[in-house]
């Protein structure tokens, strides 16, 4: 939900007669984190249209914004880039924006801005060359979390939804990556993150579980066919579902980049996956798709924005006191194929 802020000095900073010319976001965070604040980046283009839009971003994982048109360069975050800006001492941007930001990244926004704007940090420096955005009085989404950044400076934008865009060569490559492993297309063709990153295994359902779903979707849509995608702590599990499912199941696991990964499941006819950085690249592609939430996170502060084939399905134990504790297991396996099944229809497939 949209909040208002008491601008105080923000008005001082910002005026309708002089529109920032050069603009800089600092993104340095997880894939999720990062196309998360998309509709955010988009908002300081729509709100600026003439300015000059520049992304910092993680090396590896700012790739998921690669080819976006509201962004006009994308660079890649160094810890020597600080070093260097701040021995040139060039404040070439008029304002900064820095997302879930560190002392370290906010130094570096100093020396290269007029201004910046930034969630609160513990310990920095307070001075008029910052400004810290109060966090809002009840939980947001987080999209609008993100957005709350840039409207305090007076940006905004009516589209919330994620945004990743596939270039021609990618859905090329995608293609005759599918056909070279003959993969069916008479039968939904469907795309199953099996696990999100190891650190945040609490966010897995059971493989057990992934194994039945797909029994039950094979016995009721015969022509199906899976596409398991994830690193290489997926492997093990991915080959087990091969095992078990020899004709139907394509493992790319530990096998492809994250850009190929992505444009393999713009093919999908449907995404099943947690609360990981490639279920966030489902939103973005708008494919239709289920999403896994844990009890502690439910779909209300992850949910993709303006996506009509989402379908989540949240811990029954969502909201209440303890959802720290509720294991993933007591998501059932009727309940995601319910969604599962809806979506198929909906997609024009009918089962036998």
């Amino acid at each position: 939900m949209k909040q208002s802020y008491p601008v105080g000095e923000t008005d001082k900073i910002l005026s309708e007669s002089t529109p920032p010319k050069n603009v800089l976001a600092i993104v340095v965070t997880r894939i999720g984190d990062t196309l998360l604040c998309t509709p955010a980046l988009r908002a300081l283009k729509e709100t600026w249209p003439d300015c000059r839009l520049t992304v910092v971003a993680h090396s590896e994982r700012g790739s998921v914004l690669r080819g976006l048109s509201f962004i006009d360069e994308l660079k890649g975050f160094h810890h020597w880039r600080c070093w260097v800006e701040g021995w040139r001492r060039t404040r070439k941007f008029d304002l900064a924006f820095l997302f879930h930001g560190d002392q370290e990244k906010l130094n570096y926004a100093r020396k290269v801005a007029s201004h910046v704007f930034s969630d609160p940090i513990p310990g920095a420096k307070r001075d008029g060359l910052v400004t810290f955005v109060p966090a809002s009085v009840s939980p947001l989404a987080a999209v609008d979390d993100r957005l709350r950044i840039v409207r305090f400076a007076g940006a905004d934008t009516n589209c919330l939804r994620l945004s990743y865009a596939v270039s021609d060569a990618e859905k090329n490559w995608a293609r005759k990556f599918l056909d070279k492993h003959k993969v069916c297309s008479r039968g939904p063709r469907i795309a199953i993150q099996l696990k999100g990153f190891p650190t945040k295994s609490n966010r897995d359902w059971p493989f057990e579980f992934f194994k039945a779903l797909v029994g039950r979707i094979i016995n009721f849509y015969p022509d199906s066919f899976f596409l398991i995608t994830g690193d290489r702590e997926s492997k093990a599990d991915a080959t087990e579902l091969k095992k078990c499912f020899p004709e139907k199941i394509l493992d790319t696991t530990g096998q492809c980049s994250l850009r190929e990964t992505t444009s393999l499941i713009g093919q999908m006819d449907l995404y099943i996956g947690p609360d990981t950085g490639p279920t966030h690249l489902a939103g973005a592609l708008q494919v239709p798709m289920v999403g896994i939430y844990r009890a502690a996170v439910p779909s209300r502060f992850m949910t993709p924005f303006d996506h009509p084939m989402f379908r989540a399905v949240d811990h029954p134990r969502s909201g209440a006191s303890n959802p720290h504790d509720a294991a993933m297991d007591e998501i059932t396996v009727d309940s995601v194929w319910m969604a599962v099944e809806d979506l198929l229809i909906r997609s024009g497939f009918c089962p036998i």
